[in-house]
């Protein structure tokens, strides 16, 4: 019998609170909420201003509370090995089996496995699995943790001689279109009395599991002892693994034993050649390439930590929708799923270990109101247990991630305090040398906001990569002064400036004018001032330096999307980030088309702001263009205001101050005097119907699958309607039901997790997700004075 893989994630019973001894199998957990994983939650709320979490955790309840799950396995699989994996549980887990703790876990970011073998009873008996999860010591996170089973879960049986976990190594030593090479380690390890004698079978297939290539190597394996197989594969003329093109080939590995396969395991495979230069930047297949980056964070808006495989895929498309190539994991190991989906995509990823060391972060919150004054309130976070975990963890996470192609460098910290003390070097050596003992092939980094203390320790001496966060400024003088070293901008700023999507109050202020722009981008006023102005301009400017300088490898901005906690620079009621270029709901703010206009070559163009602005008729407004096209006429009710070029602009937009008429604002793009492209916005009338635009129309009906509906509310004319906030009810019926619905204001009162949410500037999101059964899901939403509608889609 070769290796069992039995899913987890259904039917789990759990509650809050201590003391419930849940991890003996006589308490009755009947009355316990049946749950599956991914599960977070935190997210359920409630969230209150008074929650301990406080605005960095997005005023989101902590706690402990316990899972429960019966299991029972046949006599048939008695002389094998059972192991359970979980891909991450936040945070401070104990496991039990059977009344027994198996094992404990501090860090929510890892993944963690246990041997269940000596607590195991096979045949006719219900073996226990307990799971306590400890939130309780809060403020816990510099951002929204969540917490909970929130990635998947598995069971792995396997044979006394089987595949060690993570032992498989793929490397790709000699990378051509012509001929390559596939290096495989794989350790086999023998856990019976008596020697074994093997046959290791690996089995290259491409993309249509089409075998390309086997070879074969026999062993006899000690008993109680690990042997390391190490064997090369050529593959003639492959298919390269790019951002463009990601193929994938499969690693198969078969142990067999008298003709019998005893183990298995399929590993994907991409065959590329990374490299980074001190004059060239980034080189993907000998071919530059401009790291165009998002910092993220784990949290899937309104469906909280959970892991939701769709909901990753989805974050991953709408970047590449915007010309994204890049995903730092700040500031922490991520879901296994979102590697395999980066894999498939072809997003590159930096994959971040740690937020903090030996020294503890007191991030900054502000106190009640706009830009308050700030206060430092210290986290417990992993600082707790660096000493202890920081080798298992480090070499977990490297291990887990070494064969995914999309990963093309390691960060081991964000913006740690170490960075500029002694005890940085020290430290940064330490975790330097269990990565090059786990992995020889990525360079490794660390962002560095320190930059200056950094440099006088030699930080930078011993990375193969120095990552400057928010330093842009010393991008040329350290090129000159350090010539051998590779520059990246590991965290700049994105062009957000702090409002949520869809409003422009400020964007209409003087604060805001062009004269305010030009100022800071000619180094007049203060680029700390929180405005607009200065976020955007400081954004253009990291961009530009970054594109027109070879030697800069690339950027990642912060942050792609919005995220649960850090409302910096406000506070309650504001409950996530306004930093995203894309909101908690999925949906595109402004900045999302700046940076499309820089990174996409596909004619687009983009208007802002919205044409309903009722009261300033007659008043002069600015209008901004975000075009790649090369000049743009902008048409106000068939009138031209005239044609400018992107080439004369000082910045990397277009703009016009123009007198205020409701009507149609038209912007037409031209690449060599022929038109192109264009966007017409309209001044819409009253709220009349609600449309729902449901990304997928069919969906997996194994119980996870979602589908995620933009609710648009629109005019009699079929405008959106950028200003309508009327409540959406939802009612789901068949086979799937609602599990989040949201609408990307950080000040949101409604729950997550309700069946309610008012629009914001004329949008909402509900999300659905399949059950276990195919037939269909009806989806329905009123409003009050609302036409109202439904949508209908399958599963199967």
């Amino acid at each position: 019998m070769s290796r069992v893989v039995k899913n987890l994630d259904f039917s789990w019973r759990f509650k809050r609170g201590d003391n419930l001894a849940g991890f003996n199998p006589k308490v009755d957990h009947s009355d316990w909420e049946e749950v599956q994983i991914p599960h977070d939650w935190s997210i359920e709320g409630p969230f209150k201003e008074d929650n301990p979490s406080g605005p960095r955790g997005g005023y989101a309840p902590g706690g402990i509370a316990w899972y429960r799950k019966f299991i029972s396995f046949s006599e048939e699989y008695k002389n094998k090995k059972v192991f359970i994996e979980f891909d991450g549980i936040y945070m401070n887990s104990s496991v039990y089996v059977n009344g027994d703790r198996v094992g404990y876990h501090p860090y929510g970011y890892t993944s963690l496995s246990y041997d269940l073998t000596p607590y195991f009873v096979f045949g006719d008996y219900e073996n226990l699995i307990s799971v306590r999860v400890d939130t309780a010591l809060q403020p816990g996170s510099r951002w929204y943790s969540g917490a909970g089973i929130y990635r998947h879960a598995r069971l792995v049986v396997k044979d006394y001689l089987s595949i060690e976990r993570y032992s498989t190594y793929i490397t790709t030593p000699k990378v051509s279109k012509i001929s390559s090479i596939i290096n495989i380690k794989t350790s086999i390890k023998n856990e019976y009395a008596e020697e074994k004698t093997c046959v290791l079978k690996v089995s290259i297939l491409d993309k249509d599991k089409k075998v390309v290539t086997t070879i074969k190597e026999e062993k006899n394996i000690d008993s109680n002892s690990v042997y390391e197989f190490n064997q090369d594969v050529i593959i003639e003329k492959p298919n390269l693994w790019s951002t463009e093109n990601p193929y994938l080939y499969t690693e198969r590995t078969e142990i067999i034993v008298d003709n019998i396969i005893v183990d298995n395991e399929e590993t994907s495979v991409g065959i590329r050649k990374i490299e980074f230069n001190a004059d060239k930047g980034f080189l993907l297949n000998d071919k530059s390439v401009k790291i165009k980056g998002v910092c993220i964070h784990h949290d899937g808006g309104c469906l909280g930590a959970a892991g939701r495989d769709r909901t990753k895929e989805r974050q991953i498309e709408i970047l590449k929708e915007m010309g994204c190539n890049a995903i730092r994991t700040s500031h922490n190991p991520p879901s296994p799923v979102l590697l395999d989906l980066c894999d498939k995509h072809g997003m590159l990823v930096m994959d971040e270990a740690f937020d903090e060391w030996e020294i503890g972060k007191r991030p900054r919150v502000f106190d009640e109101g706009t830009l308050g004054e700030q206060i430092r309130r210290p986290i417990y976070a992993y600082s707790e247990y660096f000493k202890d975990w920081c080798e298992k963890d480090l070499r977990t996470m490297v291990k887990r991630d070494r064969n995914h192609p999309s990963i093309i460098l390691w960060s081991i910290g964000n913006e740690v305090d170490e960075h500029a003390l002694p005890q940085g070097f020290r430290i940064t050596k330490k975790l330097n040398d269990i990565i090059r003992s786990e992995d020889v092939t990525r360079p490794i980094t660390t962002a560095t906001v320190h930059m200056e203390g950094s440099n006088e320790i030699g930080l930078p001496s011993i990375l193969d990569i120095t990552g400057y966060n928010y330093h842009e400024n010393l991008y040329e003088e350290d090129h000159e002064k350090y010539p051998n070293r590779i520059i990246l901008g590991s965290e700049t700023c994105s062009a957000t400036p702090f409002e949520v999507r869809g409003e422009y109050k400020r964007f209409i202020e003087s604060a805001d004018s062009i004269e305010s722009l030009r100022n800071i981008k000619t180094g007049g006023g203060d680029l700390s001032v929180i405005t607009p102005a200065s976020r955007f301009c400081k954004a253009e400017n990291s961009w530009k330096i970054t594109k027109e300088n070879e030697y800069v490898s690339g950027l990642f901005i912060w942050t792609g999307f919005d995220y649960i906690g850090e409302p910096s620079p406000f506070a309650w009621p504001s409950k996530s980030s306004y930093f995203g270029v894309i909101d908690l709901c999925g949906f595109p703010k402004d900045a999302f088309y700046f940076y499309k206009s820089q990174w996409t070559k596909e004619p687009m163009i983009h208007i802002l702001p919205h044409w309903n602005w009722e009261g300033k008729e007659g008043q002069e407004l600015p209008v901004w263009c975000y075009t790649n096209c090369e000049s743009v006429e902008l048409i106000l009710n068939g009138e031209s205001l005239g044609e400018k070029n992107i080439s004369d602009s000082e910045f990397l937009h277009l703009y016009w101050n123009i007198i205020y008429t409701p009507g149609s604002l038209k912007a037409i793009g031209k690449i060599n005097g022929e038109v192109v492209c264009e966007e017409v916005i309209n001044t819409a009338s009253q709220p009349s119907t609600i449309i729902l635009a449901p990304d997928k129309m069919e969906l997996n009906s194994n119980g996870q699958d979602l589908c995620y509906i933009k609710v648009r509310i629109e005019d009699e004319k079929g405008n959106l309607v950028p200003t309508a906030k009327n409540e959406i009810l939802f009612t789901v019926e068949g086979s799937g039901k609602l599990v989040g619905v949201d609408n990307g204001d950080p000040t949101v009162e409604e729950s997550f997790t309700g069946n309610k949410m008012k629009a914001l500037n004329g949008l909402c999101l509900a999300v659905v997700q399949s059950s276990l059964h195919k037939g269909e899901i009806t989806i329905k939403a009123t409003s009050s004075g609302l036409k109202d509608t439904k949508v209908v889609i399958r599963t199967n």
